[in-house]
């Protein structure tokens, strides 16, 4: 029953959509706009920079704090099998933020969300998978493939940090490093349709937008 309780709080937080209220305090309904995602990426092209770099913000925080709190939560230290409840929140803020009870069980793709809470249980390896992000971004400028790629590497990353450091710091447990791969493979497989539009070379890509001349 606790982790009954612990996975449902973890969906209903997950499931916010800030970028859907982002977008009803500008006026535009995000699901029928650009992509019709509620994820960041939708938000900065219609919205703008300053609430597309916001609504990313408020997702990853919603991944990352849910963990963090089970973490510290002291009833949750009489459990058994304690190593299960990180994995338990993450599944349940990413399929929230995903499959959202609050817009008819839709959402986003679940990456800065999946980021945030990644944060709290093996941060160096995911500020390395997120710079890896950035790195693929800013040469190809397409957010989808920065996202794929970041999300196959970050299991990649914590098996080497974990043979190369042999500290705690760096080191995931089996089942938590199983459940990376599942992520990972859950990030991929929501972004299906643009892996076929990067293939067919439809995919938006952001460009930088030249200065005004005087």
């Amino acid at each position: 029953m606790a982790y009954l309780i612990v996975f449902f709080a973890s969906y209903l937080c997950g499931g916010i959509p800030f970028g859907l209220i982002i977008g009803k305090c500008n006026g535009v309904d995000v699901r029928s706009e650009g992509s019709g995602n509620i994820g960041a990426t939708n938000i900065l092209r219609i919205c703008g920079k300053k609430w597309g770099y916001f609504c990313f913000m408020l997702d990853t925080l919603k991944g990352f704090f849910p963990v963090i709190i089970a973490k510290h939560l002291p009833l949750l230290d009489q459990l058994n099998h304690q190593e299960y409840v990180p994995i338990i929140v993450i599944t349940g803020v990413v399929m929230g933020h995903i499959w959202s009870p609050y817009i008819k069980f839709k959402g986003g793709k679940g990456v800065a969300t999946s980021a945030g809470a990644l944060l709290a249980i093996t941060p160096i390896a995911t500020l390395i998978s997120l710079f890896i992000w950035y790195l693929v971004f800013s040469i190809f400028r397409y957010v989808s493939l920065a996202s794929i790629i970041a999300a196959i590497v970050l299991p990649v990353i914590v098996v080497f940090l974990d043979i190369l450091y042999k500290h705690p710091s760096t080191h995931v447990n089996n089942p938590i490093l199983f459940f990376l791969v599942v992520l990972s493979l859950m990030v991929v497989i929501k972004h299906k349709e643009n892996i076929q539009k990067l293939l067919n070379g439809t995919e938006n890509k952001f460009t930088r937008k030249e200065p005004e001349k005087l």
